[in-house]
C-alpha cells in the first residue's frame, strides 16, 4: 500500500508518499505536485500507485477527482506528514 501525505497541511504543492508494508513504513519520499489542478493531481497519485491521501482539507475538486480515480481521501489531519501516517496506520484516523 502507499500512503500520500501533504507537506503543509493543506498546500497541494508537495507531498510525502510512503510505501507501506506489513503494517509499516518502507520507504518515504517527497513529491512535487504537477501543475494542472485537481485531475492532475489524481492522475500523478494513481501514476505513483498512491491508494490513500492524507490532508487536512481538500477543494470539493480534488474530492471528486481522487474520487473517480480510485484513490480514498482521509480529511481533516492536522499532522506532519510522518504522524500522519503513524496515526493511519494505528487507526486512528478515518476515511
Amino acid at each position: 500500500m502507499i500512503v500520500a501525505a501533504a507537506v503543509g497541511g493543506e498546500d497541494f504543492g508537495r507531498f510525502a508518499t510512503f510505501r507501506i508494508e506489513g503494517g509499516s513504513v518502507k520507504e518515504r519520499q517527497e513529491v512535487v505536485v504537477m501543475p494542472g489542478g485537481a485531475a492532475a493531481l489524481a492522475r500523478q497519485l494513481v501514476g505513483l500507485e498512491v491508494d490513500v491521501l492524507l490532508v487536512s482539507k481538500a477543494h470539493p475538486a480534488v474530492e471528486a477527482a481522487l474520487a473517480e480515480s480510485g484513490v480514498a481521501l482521509v480529511s481533516g489531519v492536522k499532522l506532519a506528514p510522518d504522524a500522519a501516517v503513524a496515526a493511519y496506520l494505528a487507526g486512528e484516523l478515518w476515511k
